[in-house]
């Protein structure tokens, strides 16, 4: 999920405006405030900054993301919150109320994306149902694929290069980094429940919370 800062500068990245003096004055946002969204999408594995340029990571769905945002300026605002999750439920034709149900998220939330992205062109409707508008935004469909290809071994709340085990709409356990801001978990609490175990890298929990012998056992199925 991305912010609405967040698309903006990723926007004008995609128009090949890679410098942050240059993002600055394109987003009327200061350049303290761009900083902070780089770092943001950098944390999500999006980009890199080096010497002052942000620089997109070469992964297929961000290479059609920057594509879909460059097709129109009025795709960042349709795309940004949940756009790119209920867009890659559109992939099928389904209703408002099976996409909430799928996303677990309010039907009126999901209703107001769904009309911006129809606004746009980017989804039709079908009787009670929405789909793609391959015919308006013939790569789209792509763009959603790839983003739910990602985002189904991927999850933005835990550290890049991670590696998701499950991820629910409260919480994403994954192994690596378990550094502030996470809770170990799993595997890695073995020992401390009396269990000589050496897992070889950190299995955590985000949010952190307290973890009980049973999430223990939980997490570690």
């Amino acid at each position: 999920m991305f912010s609405i800062g967040e698309m903006e500068v990723l926007s004008e990245v995609s128009l090949g405006i890679d410098n942050i003096q240059q993002l600055s004055e394109e987003t009327e946002k200061s350049i303290p405030q761009v900083y902070k969204t780089v770092g943001a999408l950098r944390e999500k594995g999006i980009v890199s900054l080096s010497e002052g340029k942000v620089i997109p990571e070469r992964k297929t769905h961000i290479v059609l993301l920057l594509d879909t945002l460059r097709h129109s300026e009025y795709a960042k605002v349709s795309l940004s919150g949940h756009g790119l999750d209920v867009l890659a439920e559109l992939t099928e034709p389904k209703s408002v109320a099976e996409v909430s149900s799928n996303l677990g998220l309010h039907q009126t939330s999901v209703s107001k994306k769904i009309k911006q992205l129809e606004a746009i062109g980017m989804v039709y409707k079908s009787g009670r149902s929405f789909a793609i508008n391959d015919r308006m935004w013939p790569d789209l469909r792509k763009t959603a694929e790839a983003y739910s290809e990602y985002s189904n071994v991927n999850d933005m709340r835990a550290p890049p290069g991670s590696k998701v085990y499950y991820s629910a709409k409260d919480e994403v356990i994954f192994a690596g980094k378990c550094s502030s801001g996470f809770s170990r978990t799993a595997f890695s609490l073995y020992e401390e429940n009396g269990i000589k175990f050496y897992p070889g890298t950190d299995f955590c929990i985000s949010p952190p919370r307290d973890v009980t012998l049973r999430d223990v056992f939980i997490h570690s199925l």
